[in-house]
C-alpha cells in the first residue's frame, strides 16, 4: 500500500511539473494494477483466433512495472511473456515489453503497443494494430479478472 501512495505522489508531482497528464487518468492504475487478469478472447474483425491453451493465461501489472505471466495448466507451443509494461499516451496505451518462449528456439525480446479500448474494475479490452502486407491487421485481446 505504501508503494501505491508513493506512485500517487510521484504521478501528481510529474503532472504539475508536465502538465502533460490528467488527474481523472490515475483511475486507470488503480483499475488495472495487482489483479489477476485471465485472457478471454483475441478475435479479428469478429472471428476468435485464440487457442484453448491461451484462454488460462493470467497477468498482473505491477506498480513498479513488472508484469506476472502464468500460462496456466494447459501450455501452447509458443507463449508471449510480458516482463514490463507502461501507460504511454494519457493512459490510451499500454507498451508491452517481453520475450516469446516456445519448444525449440531460443527466445526472442519484443515491444508492443496496444490500444485501451476499455478498463474497468473487472474488464480489459486492448487493441493491437500490426502492418500485414501493407494492410492494418487489427486483434482485440479481452481479459476479466479472476
Amino acid at each position: 500500500m505504501k508503494g501505491l501512495k508513493l506512485l500517487a505522489i510521484l504521478l501528481i508531482a510529474g503532472v504539475a511539473i508536465s502538465g502533460c497528464q490528467k488527474i481523472e487518468n490515475y483511475d486507470q492504475l488503480s483499475r488495472l494494477i495487482d489483479k489477476e487478469w485471465r485472457l478471454v478472447s483475441i478475435t479479428k474483425n469478429g472471428t476468435e483466433l485464440a487457442d484453448s491453451c491461451q484462454l488460462d493465461n493470467t497477468i498482473v501489472f505491477s506498480t513498479n512495472g513488472e508484469i506476472t505471466t502464468d500460462f496456466g495448466a494447459v501450455s501452447c507451443e509458443e507463449e508471449l511473456s510480458f516482463q514490463d509494461w507502461k501507460f504511454q499516451k494519457e493512459y490510451a496505451q499500454i507498451r508491452f515489453k517481453g520475450r516469446t518462449k516456445g519448444d525449440g528456439f531460443s527466445f526472442a525480446s519484443y515491444i508492443e503497443q496496444r490500444e485501451i479500448l476499455e478498463l474497468t474494475e473487472k474488464a480489459l479490452v486492448l487493441k493491437e494494430t500490426y502492418p500485414n502486407g501493407g494492410q492494418e491487421m487489427p486483434r482485440v485481446f479481452t481479459y476479466q479478472v479472476q
